[in-house]
């Protein structure tokens, strides 16, 4: 969206008559920054083009909801070890553990431990 914009065109209006280039850039790393904050992205302010201000900001936000997603499929996978038993797969609703391979990571052993097929 911002690849190419040069810095004279920053306060170009946009298509969004209450914001100028820079204003809804800047408004879209405000919203990017509280979405990363409620994943416990720390808001490190970049100066910069604002491509590159945008840019820092959803990395930051994408990692650490990637962190947030690994933290919850361990737990997931932590509570599927204590409640799916051997007696919860005699019952049909799961099937026996499949293999999930060396390299699979965390949803993909959540689901061979299910007994579902990858």
């Amino acid at each position: 969206m911002l690849r190419g914009v040069a810095e004279a065109d920053y306060h170009e209006p946009t298509v969004c008559t209450e914001f100028d280039v820079t204003q809804l850039a800047d408004h879209l790393i405000g919203s990017v920054t509280y979405l990363g904050a409620a994943a416990g992205a720390a808001a490190d302010p970049v100066s910069g083009p604002l491509e590159t201000r945008v840019a820092t900001a959803a990395q930051a936000t994408l990692e650490a909801w990637h962190i947030r997603g690994l933290e919850v499929a361990r737990h997931v996978l932590g509570v599927a070890r204590q409640i799916i038993t051997p007696e919860a797969r005699g019952g049909g609703s799961f099937a026996d553990p499949t293999e999930a391979g060396p390299d699979a990571g965390l949803l993909d052993r959540l689901v061979a431990f299910t007994g579902r097929a990858l």
